[in-house]
């Protein structure tokens, strides 16, 4: 029933990229959250989700929209690879990755 409920919102208000992911996406996901955040990155400082979330944060499903223009600076892509590698190293943290172009 849950998921019929998130393909219905789904098929009606995401970009047409989230047709061709969301089965996957939808695979990721192992039980319901009393919360969803979306959060945007780009070029972000490697500690911005310590000052964006609350500690002690649970039941929440975090999404972060990880993207950068075609004509964005090097630099700056760079620097989002970084932030992005330190959830790589750490096995603790409960994260599934969807990389998807």
């Amino acid at each position: 029933m849950t998921s019929n409920v998130i393909h219905s919102y789904l098929d009606r208000y995401a970009e047409p990229i989230a047709s061709i992911i969301q089965d996957e996406w939808l695979a990721t996901l192992d039980h319901t959250y009393q919360y969803v955040l979306v959060i945007p990155l780009f070029d972000e400082a490697l500690n911005c989700l310590e000052t964006v979330l609350p500690p002690g944060i649970s039941q929440t499903l975090i999404i972060a929209v990880v993207n950068a223009a075609v004509d964005a600076d090097i630099a700056a892509i760079q620097r989002t690879q970084a932030f992005l590698n330190q959830f790589l190293v750490n096995p603790k943290l409960p994260l599934r990755w969807l990389n998807t172009p």
